[in-house]
């Protein structure tokens, strides 16, 4: 097993069902929550941004089934998972922040596993729907929380190499899957980089910085690359020190994107959750 599925608990294709209503992933809960990428924003000053009805349930049966968080038109619904991860979901946090997370939850937060299911008069973007969970979620369970900045650690910019990008623009006859990177040789299934589980077509790439993330020591990507466009990414590398058959992540992304990993000492901010308690009474 590789660093990269060590970190995600490696699912394996035969641990997943798919019905029309959801995604279901069989056996423990993997931590799903990777995939995400994009800055967090506070739970306070949301102002209307709420559910008109949400519902949340200690998960008791003994299945051990869970469904990833999915927003569809006015409706919510998460199956069988802690709090930790649902944060992580409505935050989009990376995995350093998801790590700085968790180190600030009680252990119920981090083992319990909740059912949530919410409704709202009108349809909203995930965007805003995820606003929302975070409001449902801070208002149940009671959270206080803060952003703590952290001055001076160790990270990565992800910028345009000198002599030019050489990424392939997604474009709409592109159906199939478009992301294929490679550590070690292995390639993770395509459907594992979204979800609800759904082929990839291209990545951004504030996308791909965050995918970076798990294979750098964990130390942040920040992208600054000024492209905005989704691209078809075909990456292969070696996170080993002395593996003469795959190049390095740094020379890799280099060559074959023609973009550069260049070390950096920034700021970045994690949140921390000051106090939780158990979900009040629906």
């Amino acid at each position: 097993m590789g660093e990269h599925d060590a970190i995600r608990l490696a699912l394996h294709p035969a641990m997943i069902a798919t019905n029309p209503m959801r995604t279901v992933i069989r056996g423990n809960r993997a931590p799903w929550l990777l995939y995400l990428a994009m800055w967090a924003l506070p739970l306070t000053g949301l102002g209307q941004a709420s559910f008109d009805v949400g519902s949340v349930k200690r998960h008791t049966a003994q299945d051990r089934d869970f469904s990833a968080p999915t927003c569809t038109p006015g409706r919510f619904i998460a199956h069988a998972l802690p709090v930790s991860e649902l944060l992580t979901w409505a935050y989009d946090l990376r995995v350093d922040q998801f790590l700085a997370l968790a180190s600030s939850l009680p252990p119920w937060a981090r083992l319990d596993a909740y059912d949530i299911e919410a409704k709202a008069d009108k349809p909203a973007p995930e965007a805003q729907c995820k606003l929302m969970v975070q409001q449902l979620l801070g208002d149940r369970f009671r959270i206080k929380s803060h952003w703590k900045k952290l001055v001076g650690v160790p990270g990565y910019e992800l910028r345009v190499a000198p002599k030019g990008h050489k990424l392939k623009p997604l474009t709409l006859a592109d159906t199939g899957c478009g992301v294929h990177i490679f550590q070690q040789g292995q390639e993770r299934p395509c459907d594992r980089y979204q979800w609800p589980l759904a082929t990839k077509r291209g990545m951004t790439m504030k996308e791909l910085a965050k995918e970076l993330t798990l294979f750098t020591g964990r130390s942040p990507v920040f992208d600054k690359t000024g492209l905005d466009a989704e691209y078809k990414i075909n990456l292969s590398f070696t996170t080993r020190s002395n593996d003469p058959q795959y190049p390095s992540l740094e020379t890799a992304v280099k060559e074959q994107l023609g973009l550069e990993l260049r070390r950096m000492t920034g700021d970045t901010e994690i949140l921390v959750i000051d106090s939780i308690s158990t979900p009040t009474a629906n």
